[in-house]
């Protein structure tokens, strides 16, 4: 399957429904109307869907938002000939990269079909007027996003809801400590585990038909699996 298409599609999907858009650093709203056109090109680095926001009078652009599905030839592995993250980033955003007015602010996600190593996960983060994020895929219809917290980061994870809901309803029935009736586990730790929100293990949970509920004990909150 061809992950690639998948995360920019997705992208595009996800900030057509957005429905409004706020600037991280000055908080200028945006609207975001569905049929708006996204520039889709390429560049050495890969293929590229770009979204521009403007407002107000003048009508500049004001705020981007990019995918980026990395090109598959290009070297990710920590060696002697790998370009750091840093080149990696200055390259995308270098003379024969993106267009990224100095007014404005800007959000990238880039997918690499080969995964991303530690050391450059480690050195995703805000820089200056941009926001970076790395995409990767895991197994099943699980996506792993690094970078900053917020809520940029939903627009570059391709899964959808209903993905992450059933990935969340086959955790809870899987889970090796919430086989037998009583059986609990931390709330934040099994969140960790599956890279799952709360308000999704929350719907997960509702539809068992009461074969799980989530508890508190001493300020803690936990799944178990209800005695019945």
């Amino acid at each position: 399957m061809n992950w690639g298409a998948t995360f920019l599609n997705r992208f595009d999907f996800k900030v057509r429904k957005a429905g409004r858009l706020t600037r991280p650093d000055t908080g200028e709203e945006f609207e975001v109307d569905p049929s708006i056109q996204a520039r889709s090109f390429k560049r050495v680095f890969g293929e590229v869907v770009q979204f521009p926001f403007s407002a107000g009078i003048l009508k500049r652009a004001r705020f981007h938002l990019t995918a980026i599905h990395l090109a598959a030839a290009r070297p990710l592995t920590a060696g002697e000939n790998t370009p750091s993250a840093g080149d990696l980033l200055q390259e995308i955003t270098g003379p024969s990269g993106l267009d990224l007015p100095d007014d404005s602010f800007h959000c990238i996600g880039i997918f690499s079909s080969a995964g991303w190593p530690e050391e450059r996960k480690k050195q995703v983060e805000i820089r200056g007027d941009t926001l970076w994020y790395l995409v990767q895929k895991e197994e099943g219809t699980r996506w792993s996003v690094f970078g900053p917290e917020g809520p940029w980061r939903q627009f570059f994870d391709p899964e959808i809801p209903e993905e992450k809901m059933a990935r969340a309803r086959d955790a809870l029935h899987s889970h090796p400590r919430l086989i037998l009736p009583g059986d609990a586990v931390a709330t934040d730790v099994f969140l960790k585990e599956h890279d799952l929100d709360g308000a999704i293990l929350t719907l997960a949970v509702q539809a068992s038909g009461g074969l799980f509920e989530i508890v508190e004990h001493k300020g803690q909150s936990y799944i178990q699996r209800r005695f019945r």
